[in-house]
C-alpha cells in the first residue's frame, strides 16, 4: 500500500474533481494523463496490430504489450513517488495525474443534464446529455428508456471511471491507477486477437470494483433510508451488481430489452421494480451517487490516517 502521503493526496483529487469538475480540462490539454495514455495505447495497437500476422502471433503481441505498458507505468510511478518522498513539491505532479485519472463529477453532470431534458420535454437536449454517457443509439428509446440507459451508465461509469482507479490508486499509488488506466487503453485500442489478452485482464481489473461498488451503493441506499438495497445483489452477476443496487434502491427495473436497428437484443431486466424510469428517479440515483462518492472518499482518509500511526 503507498504511504500515506499518496493517500491523502489521492484523497484531495477526489475532491478537486468532486467540486471542479474535470479540473485539468480533459478535452482542451494536450497534455491531460488520460488523453496521453490513450494516445499511447492507441500507438502501440496501430504498430504492433498487423493484419498479416497469424492470431496466436497477435496475442502473443497483444500480451507482451500488456505487460512492457503496465511495467513502464508501474516504473514511472514508482521513481515520482521515491522522489517526491524526498523532494515534497514532487507531490503536485502526483496531484495532477490522480486529478487527470480520477473522474465521476463529468458523469453525474451528464445525467443531471438529462433529467432536466426529460423534465421538460427537450428531446435534442435528452440526446446530447445521453451521448456523453452512453453510446446507445436514442432513437428507440422512449423518455423513460432514455431515463433507464442514463441511470445504468452512472453506474457502470461510477464502477469502471471512479471506483477501480481510485482503488487501485490506493493499493498501488501512481503505478496502480496508471497501470489501469494502460490495460484499459489497450484493451480498447486493440481488436481481435491482439486485444485478447488485455481485455482478459480488464474483465479481472473490473472484477473487484464492480462488486464494491455494488456494495457501496447498497449501503449508500440504505443509510438514506432506502429499503434493503443488497437483497438483489445475490441473484446478479458481478458486473451487475452497482445496477442492481441502484434498481432495488430506486424501485426500478433497470437493463431489459435492447432495441437496435433491425433487431431487439432479449436482456434480463436487473431489479425487480417499475419499467418506467424518470427524472425523480434520475435525481434519486445521484444522491445516491454522491454518497457512494462520499463513503469511499472517507474510507480513503481513514486509511490514510492508519498509515500514519
Amino acid at each position: 500500500m503507498p504511504a500515506a502521503d499518496a493517500l491523502f493526496v489521492l484523497l484531495a483529487a477526489i475532491v478537486l474533481d468532486a467540486y471542479a469538475g474535470a479540473p485539468l480540462w480533459r478535452r482542451r490539454w494536450h497534455w491531460q494523463p488520460l488523453i496521453v495514455i490513450d494516445r499511447l495505447a492507441a500507438r502501440c495497437a496501430e504498430k504492433l496490430d498487423r493484419e498479416s500476422r497469424d492470431p496466436r502471433t497477435l496475442r502473443f503481441r497483444g500480451g507482451a504489450a500488456a505487460a512492457a505498458l503496465v511495467g513502464l507505468g508501474a516504473l514511472g510511478g514508482l521513481a515520482l513517488e521515491a522522489g517526491a518522498a524526498r523532494h515534497p513539491v514532487l507531490w503536485l505532479p502526483v496531484l495532477i495525474v490522480f486529478t487527470g485519472l480520477v473522474d465521476q463529477r463529468e458523469s453525474a453532470d451528464a445525467l443531471r443534464r438529462l433529467g432536466r431534458a426529460i423534465a421538460v420535454g427537450n428531446r435534442p437536449g435528452a440526446e446530447a446529455a445521453l451521448a456523453r454517457l452512453s453510446m446507445r443509439d436514442p432513437v428507440h428509446l422512449d423518455r423513460f428508456g432514455m431515463a433507464r440507459v442514463g441511470i445504468e451508465a452512472l453506474t457502470r461509469r461510477l464502477s469502471r471511471r471512479w471506483m477501480a482507479p481510485v482503488l487501485y490508486a490506493a493499493i498501488g499509488g501512481v503505478a496502480g491507477i496508471v497501470g489501469y488506466w494502460l490495460i484499459d487503453g489497450l484493451a480498447a485500442a486493440g481488436g481481435g486477437p491482439f486485444g485478447a489478452v488485455p481485455r482478459k485482464l480488464r474483465r479481472i481489473a473490473h472484477w473487484l470494483p464492480d462488486r464494491l461498488t455494488g456494495l457501496v451503493l447498497a449501503a449508500s441506499a440504505s443509510l438514506s433510508g432506502r429499503g434493503a438495497a443488497f437483497s438483489g445483489l445475490p441473484d446478479a452477476t458481478g458486473t451487475d451488481w452497482p445496477a442492481s443496487a441502484t434498481a432495488d434502491a430506486l424501485g426500478v427495473s433497470l437493463a431489459g430489452p435492447r432495441h437496435y436497428a433491425g433487431r431487439t437484443v432479449d436482456a434480463p431486466w436487473i431489479g425487480r421494480g417499475r419499467p418506467q424510469a424518470g427524472p425523480n428517479d434520475i435525481v434519486a440515483a445521484l444522491g445516491l451517487h454522491r454518497l457512494a462518492v462520499a463513503l469511499v472518499s472517507l474510507a480513503v482518509a481513514a486509511a490514510g490516517l492508519v498509515r500514519l500511526v
